[in-house]
């Protein structure tokens, strides 16, 4: 019997984030070698990148695929098996408005929940709809993935509006088992965890390492050998904010999930102040981090180097 290709569209394709979708598929040779994947984005600069970037990386992995640029919706999801929704309606200055809104009225911005997690929900939920409906005409027995924030929303909205073969994901579900190993001291590649809630207000609700009930675990370590445990691994700062988290879990009897954005709703006025004064100074880490994003990207793009572009497929 012969495997027919995959064809996979990522509207949003000119994402930092799709050489990580990619990075998923290389792991699975028997499941996507010959895949086609569309790459649906407006902004054909950044596409493009993407595209160099993902053909090399497919290309050291041997595992060939096609890559398509399209900023044509229609074109991009016409027989599509999975459609991957990443995109951010409004781009980067949407977001600065999400979280600088808030504060003026004395709550803690943010781009999910909250107030900003509104005003994102307002721009994204019909753009995600609408990729819906055309998917009901142009490949109705696909999936859609949603990847785009904010999740809980979307995916609510999907639900209600009778899109059943959908989808809502986030990468914050691999934190927990992360900042849980580095408390206790543990290999987090052995720990196993189970979650509950919405998107970025999740919590872990079990947590083991192979009979060990880490939960319990966690409700017994002192401050003083979880300090320890933790300086092995991460940096000061780091060390205080995953107090915080056990702290957290102290309080609520369960481990938040992903744990860095429930730290700003347990100490909200801290968070706050902090925001506000950012707002004064005119800095955001979140332009640096992106920033330095294409700059790997680039750099890859220009001299590809395998063991450097794990870290951008990731």
């Amino acid at each position: 019997m012969i495997r027919r290709r995959v064809v996979l569209t990522v509207v949003g394709g000119g994402s930092f984030y799709t050489p990580s979708f990619i990075g998923t598929m290389c792991r699975y040779p028997e499941r996507f070698t010959g895949a086609e994947v569309r790459l649906v984005d407006p902004n054909t600069e950044r596409t493009s990148l993407v595209k160099q970037f993902c053909e090399l990386y497919t290309r050291a992995k041997s595992v060939p695929m096609a890559f398509r640029e399209t900023p044509e919706i229609d074109r991009g999801l016409d027989g599509a098996d999975f459609v991957i929704v990443t995109f951010r309606i409004g781009g980067p200055a949407a977001l600065l408005a999400d979280m600088r809104i808030p504060p003026h009225f004395g709550y803690f911005g943010n781009e999910t929940v909250g107030p900003g997690g509104l005003f994102m929900a307002i721009r994204t939920v019909p753009a995600v709809l609408d990729v819906a409906e055309r998917m009901r005409r142009l490949c109705p027995d696909a999936w859609l993935l949603n990847y785009a924030n904010p999740t809980n929303f979307i995916a609510d909205a999907l639900r209600r509006t009778g899109h059943s073969r959908s989808l809502g994901l986030c990468d914050g579900y691999i934190c927990p088992p992360r900042d849980i190993g580095a408390t206790l001291g543990l290999d987090h590649r052995s720990i196993r965890t189970r979650h509950a809630g919405m998107n970025h207000c999740a919590w872990v609700t079990e947590a083991r390492c192979g009979g060990r009930d880490l939960s319990a675990e966690l409700a017994e370590i002192t401050d003083r050998r979880a300090r320890a445990n933790l300086l092995r691994c991460r940096t000061p700062e780091q060390v205080e904010r995953a107090l915080r988290w056990l702290e957290i879990f102290r309080t609520m009897g369960r481990y938040p999930a992903p744990a860095g954005h429930a730290e700003a709703y347990f100490f909200h006025d801290e968070f706050l102040a902090r925001q506000r004064e950012r707002m004064v100074s005119g800095r955001h880490g979140r332009w640096t981090h992106d920033a330095g994003n294409w700059r790997r990207l680039k750099k890859q793009v220009r001299n590809f180097v395998e063991s450097e572009a794990e870290e951008v497929a990731r």
